[in-house]
């Protein structure tokens, strides 16, 4: 994840680990306590230092469960759990 302000370069990159062992596929609960833990943190970006940009590399290989849909099932997630604030604009690239 990049995170850069109005006019500037990113200020942040972040490595968000769904599972404690790459070799083992994700859940999706895992996926909602690591979006739950992280939509704090963006909720501050947004709404205290000004940060009105996130940008998310999601990889189907790092994030997409077992006979899941990024579109269906994991993107709607993102977008409950990162957008906490109007004026923040969340980006997902895959």
């Amino acid at each position: 994840m990049a995170v850069g302000g109005a006019l500037s370069k990113p200020q942040f990159i972040v490595d968000m680990a769904i599972t404690e062992f790459a070799e083992n596929p994700p859940h999706v609960e895992y996926i909602v306590s690591a979006l739950q833990k992280l939509e704090k943190i963006v909720f501050d970006w947004g709404r205290y230092q000004g940060i009105r940009r996130v940008a998310i590399l999601a990889s189907d290989e790092l994030i997409l469960p077992k006979d899941k849909s990024f579109d269906e099932d994991i993107l709607p997630l993102m977008e409950k759990y990162l957008q906490p604030v109007s004026n923040l604009n969340l980006v997902v690239y895959r």
